[in-house]
């Protein structure tokens, strides 16, 4: 993506279809590495490498001046690693009941606030953004304007 704020609506665009998939899966996995030390090796891996991916993604941020000039790269990494799990996910989806596309509106306003500079993101919550228009939560992402 050429932009911060596309690739941000691009990781939450597409990286939640992951969640859709297997977040369902991730509570047994991580009640099972309480009991199981094979499955905690896999599980503590599976956490490593999802944070490493992050950080590259952070990194490219960084390197571009797409953060606010503000935020530590490492407390980037942090918010983007805690907001953007299957966790939060399945709280919104299933236990709040949201629909999808709301939980990533949601999602992709708050880390867009959270990371971007100020003007940046709220330009992208603008209804008709051209970073977000053609993806599915678009139109839910005045909600959270």
């Amino acid at each position: 993506a050429d932009s911060g704020t596309r690739r941000l609506a691009l990781i939450v665009d597409l990286g939640n279809q992951i969640y859709v998939r297997v977040g369902s899966l991730m509570p047994a996995l991580r009640a099972a590495s309480s009991v199981d030390p094979t499955v905690d090796i896999a599980w503590q891996g599976l956490v490593a490498r999802r944070r490493e991916g992050m950080g590259r993604v952070i990194e490219v941020f960084a390197q571009r001046g797409e953060l606010r000039p503000d935020l530590d790269p490492r407390l980037a990494l942090d918010l983007l690693f805690g907001i953007h799990r299957s966790e939060t996910y399945l709280a919104f989806t299933q236990e709040c009941g949201w629909p999808f596309v709301r939980y990533q509106a949601w999602q992709f306003a708050t880390l867009a606030r959270a990371l971007l500079p100020w003007p940046i993101a709220e330009a992208a919550l603008v209804p008709g953004s051209p970073d977000v228009a053609d993806l599915s939560f678009a139109a839910e992402v005045a909600l959270f304007r």
